[in-house]
């Protein structure tokens, strides 16, 4: 059974150690216990959450493979996908993601069933959160882009608009004084 404290006393460097069949500390941690609570203290130690193995896993494609305890397994999961930095892509060498084995496995056992859609609804979720967060960030530099591309016609028309407003302005102090003259030159007349 792998357990974090043998990380400490075995003084493993959880980012560059590896394994037999090129596995990373982190895989071990899955592989060897399913237990999220180490799994979570191997990531918090540092380790690359996108290490694959010599067949091409990462930590998640592992899990995807695997038969696990129902109920742990969608916290492990959860686990990846809140960090930023893992890739939820990533393919293993023979051309599938986490997503693509664990509907695999739905299909062939009804027991997995349960845990695999969990599991891939989470991965989807994530990836839609992803997506969402990219077309925002993507939305605000085009609208930064924009603004910038516009911003000496902005100036242009708001300093136009200023001139009119001055314009009409001394136009209309001109029209009063006028009208003032007017009232008065009648006063004149009528006195």
């Amino acid at each position: 059974m792998f357990h974090s404290r043998f990380i400490k006393y075995a003084n493993l460097d959880v980012k560059t150690w590896r394994g037999g069949e090129n596995r990373s500390v982190l895989h071990y941690a899955i592989n060897g216990t399913f237990d999220h609570n180490t799994v979570g203290e191997v990531l918090a130690l540092g380790a690359d959450v996108n290490a694959v193995d010599s067949k091409g896993y990462t930590g998640l494609h592992l899990i995807a493979d695997s038969d696990c305890v129902e109920g742990v397994q969608p916290e492990i999961v959860e686990l990846f996908l809140d960090r930023e930095d893992f890739d939820l892509e990533a393919k293993a060498a023979d051309g599938r993601t986490a997503c693509d084995m664990a509907r695999e496995r739905c299909l062939q056992s009804e027991f997995d069933a349960h845990v695999y859609k969990m599991t891939e609804m989470l991965v989807v979720r994530e990836l839609r959160r992803r997506r969402l967060k990219r077309e925002l960030e993507y939305e605000r530099g085009e609208r930064r882009r924009c603004e910038a591309a516009l911003a000496p016609e902005v100036g242009r028309v708001r300093a136009q608009h200023e001139r009119e407003i001055r314009n009409r302005k001394r136009k209309n102090d001109m029209l009063i004084e006028a009208e003032i003259e007017n009232l008065k030159r009648l006063r004149r007349r009528l006195e």
